[in-house]
């Protein structure tokens, strides 16, 4: 009569270690039980390893999930087409630290916020130069409007991404102002949009 073993997938190294505790029965006389017993020891040795693995698994998942909450980038929301910054009509502007510039435009005002550290902004030479992105160059004339692409530099300072544009009323304006490390009129900008 065959031996008949429970359906298992075995793999080479599960044989080897099941061979070295009990030596498989070569004679056609072998009973059920020895088999059972090479089963026993083979799903004892896997079983912990069924369950770590999933567990595993699971903090992974879940710990790349925090990791990419706390990362995220927060959405963007451009101004309207009518309340950008118009580049060609900037009358002053003002570097309050590496990351942020504020603009006024006769009676608009605005706080600009960059991507990154961009600690070389507006220093002499002074000057600002905007850059829209490539579409707003065409349908907005070169406006600014907190939009994907949008960057500011001056002479000695490379391009730096701005991550946002808001409006902000005078006083707030006045504020920032009083506390700016540089500062700058439009007299110092360039007479016609950079070529892109």
């Amino acid at each position: 009569m065959p031996i008949s073993m429970p359906p298992q997938s075995f793999t080479y190294r599960d044989t080897q270690v099941a061979d070295t505790l009990q030596p498989r029965c070569q004679m056609p006389a072998c009973n059920h039980a020895t088999a059972s017993r090479h089963a026993r020891i083979r799903t004892d040795e896997v079983t912990p390893m069924k369950t770590i693995l999933p567990s595993l698994l699971l903090a992974l998942v879940a710990g790349s999930g925090a990791a990419y909450a706390t990362e995220a980038v927060p959405a963007r929301s451009p101004l309207p087409a009518a309340d950008c910054i118009d580049t060609t009509q900037i009358n002053e502007w003002h570097i309050v630290d590496a990351r942020t510039a504020i603009v006024r435009t006769g009676p608009k005002r605005y706080l600009v916020t960059l991507q990154n550290d961009c600690p070389r902004l507006g220093t002499p030479p002074p000057g600002l130069i905007f850059r829209a992105n490539p579409s707003n160059t065409v349908v907005n004339r070169g406006r600014i409007c907190g939009e994907v692409g949008e960057t500011v530099h001056s002479r000695y300072q490379p391009p730096c991404a701005i991550q946002s544009v808001r409006k902000i009323d005078k006083a707030r304006f006045d504020q920032f102002s009083a506390h700016a490390l540089r500062h700058g009129s439009g007299a110092e900008l360039p007479a016609r949009m950079p070529a892109h």
